[in-house]
């Protein structure tokens, strides 16, 4: 054996000439190689003006006079004016310069150790991506309090997002598709959202981050038959606060008509003082809006009457819906049949709902009081309905000469406002002679 196993180096032959010769060899080979320190191993181009001890691990293919056709993972070194090329074995150790790291040749390739103190990406049992930086595949995942340093005995799981706007929260899939999630969803407070197709998500349940307070905007259900149950939010029921319809002056029934005088942005003028006999200024402004139709056109046009400022002036909600009304215009307080059967008003109760919650939203139905009071000969009611439909009316009844009757009902309300979250409610007022007296309707509850 003329040569080291491992190393390579060549041994000195007994009686041997110039023994110096074979001994500076493997001293220079020792130099290369114990402590190795390469400079790249990744530069595929031999340099031009390389420095005597300079040291690259070669990777494919790469070019120059001496380097071309040298083998991937080739040890090059550039020593005494000339370039060494050392085949390297297994277990053989690199500090590869312009990576900072340490690196071990398993034969194939230089592995690089992984640097645990600064990960980018790490993958237990499976492989990471640029998104999924640490990934896992197991059965269970477990993180436990700390009992070796010791800790505090307490355990948190932090998920730090950037800003309100932004989310932090825990996926749950089913076959990689999203069921559930449950987290901060694009602002800072806790929601419980699920999906039927991962892609589409509705939220079942949200906790106020200032209250405390559990809301559930789908509402909840029986869970027997699968019926939404519905829960009550308590109104006090009094005027000006809670009086969506409220008219004193005697009347005929509706649908009453008004002739315009004037038009004016968001004010109608009526040839005559009847303002008060199609909204109460006083008690509804800022409650409720009515809905008011212009019959001269063709077909009939709408607007929502929110206040009346004047004997002879309302304001509608919206000046583009009146937009091409004039004077002589003749408009009714009363949906047609042909857009809601049971000749009735419809009410919008949004400006309640903004004034006492800060939103309008689709109550499912209302707790409602009624009152109705006649004249001293006459006759005279109120009565609510969720559509119009006949057998859905409810109401009260004011006897000549009585005090007014009063009724609490409870009512379903399913008919969208076309201008509000909330669902409308339709009042009819009920003249048996004598025309229309007081009438009153006013909340006492809401369903959602």
């Amino acid at each position: 054996m003329t040569k080291s196993v491992r190393l390579n180096l060549p041994y000195l032959a007994s009686n041997q000439a110039q023994k110096h010769v074979t001994l500076n060899d493997s001293l220079k080979r020792l130099d290369l190689l114990v402590h190795l320190s390469v400079k790249s191993a990744t530069l595929s181009e031999e340099p031009g003006d390389p420095q005597n001890g300079d040291a690259y691990i070669l990777p494919s293919e790469p070019t120059g006079p001496n380097w071309s056709g040298r083998a991937q993972n080739t040890v090059a070194a550039f020593q005494d004016s000339s370039w060494t090329f050392v085949e390297p074995g297994i277990g053989w150790q690199a500090y590869i310069e312009d990576e900072m790291h340490q690196a071990t040749n398993d034969g194939t390739n230089w592995a690089r150790p992984v640097d645990v103190g600064s990960l980018t990406e790490l993958g237990v049992n499976t492989q990471p991506d640029t998104v999924n930086r640490f990934a896992v595949k197991a059965d269970a995942e477990l993180l436990s309090h700390d009992d070796v340093t010791p800790g505090t005995g307490d355990v948190r799981k932090i998920l730090n997002k950037a800003g309100t706007a932004q989310t932090s929260a825990i996926l749950f899939q089913s076959d990689w598709s999203a069921c559930g999630e449950i987290g901060l969803i694009g602002n800072d407070e806790l929601s419980i959202r699920v999906s039927p197709d991962g892609s589409a998500f509705s939220t079942a349940a949200r906790f106020d981050s200032a209250t405390g307070s559990v809301s559930f905007p789908r509402g909840q259900v029986h869970p027997g038959s699968g019926a939404r149950t519905r829960s009550i939010i308590p109104l006090s029921g009094e005027d000006s606060v809670c009086s969506i319809f409220r008219l004193d002056p005697a009347r005929l029934r509706n649908p009453r008509e008004y002739t315009l005088a004037e038009v004016s942005g968001t004010t109608l003028r009526l040839n005559e003082m009847t303002a008060n006999t199609l909204f109460d200024e006083a008690r509804m402004a800022g409650v409720s809006m009515v809905r008011i139709w212009n019959t001269s056109k063709s077909p009939a046009q709408p607007a929502w009457v929110c206040a009346a400022p004047t004997g002879d002036c309302v304001e509608v909600y919206d000046a583009t819906s009146i937009s091409g009304w004039g004077a002589g215009d003749i408009i009714q307080l009363g949906d047609p049949d042909t857009i809601t059967s049971g000749r009735v008003i419809a009410v919008d109760v949004s400006p309640m709902m903004e004034a006492l919650f800060g939103q309008s939203f689709p109550q499912s139905g209302v707790l409602i009081k009624l009152a109705a009071a006649a004249g001293p000969t006459g006759e005279s009611g109120l009565q609510v309905t969720p559509d119009g439909r006949p057998g859905t009316f409810l109401g009260v009844r004011g006897y000549a000469g009585a005090e007014s009757i009063t009724g609490q009902y409870v009512m379903n309300t399913q008919t969208p406002s076309p201008i509000s979250s909330a669902n409308l409610i339709f009042v009819r007022e009920m003249d048996f002679g004598g025309g229309v007296g007081v009438s009153i309707a006013s909340l006492t509850g809401l369903l959602v």
